[in-house]
């Protein structure tokens, strides 16, 4: 289904502390985009380890490492597209449950006002 991209709400930003002001700017992205630095890096599966190399920073650059790596990961969609078995996820209340990455990449490259999601079980009441 199409929804509207400024319809669909965002209410957990990422995971741990290096990444509360985290979120990067569309020139956070261009930057990545044009230099080439793209991040092939799962954020849920590979929470892990970047946390490790987040808070071997910490604090000083925890939290411009968490954006660097946040602005790469969506520069890598921007630039790779994701296959149709990953979709955008959202639940019956709008709110985005998988997808933030790619989510943000069809936002700030500008060219869609809408993007193709699935709705799935809502992580707050379960409902679909």
């Amino acid at each position: 289904m199409k929804k509207a991209i400024d319809q669909i709400k965002r209410v957990s930003v990422y995971g741990n502390e290096c990444n509360l002001e985290a979120e990067p700017s569309r020139e956070d992205v261009l930057d990545a985009v044009q230099s080439g630095k793209l991040e092939t890096r799962n954020f849920q599966l590979d929470q892990n380890e970047l946390a490790w190399e987040w808070r071997q920073r910490h604090p000083e650059g925890c939290v411009s490492l968490a954006r660097q790596y946040h602005a790469q990961r969506i520069a890598f969609f921007w630039v790779k597209d994701w296959p149709e078995e990953y979709p955008i996820e959202i639940c019956a209340h709008d709110v985005l449950e998988d997808g933030g990455h790619r989510l943000l990449a069809v936002k700030y490259m500008g060219e869609e006002e809408t993007v193709d999601c699935v709705i799935v079980a809502c992580n707050k009441c379960g409902r679909v």
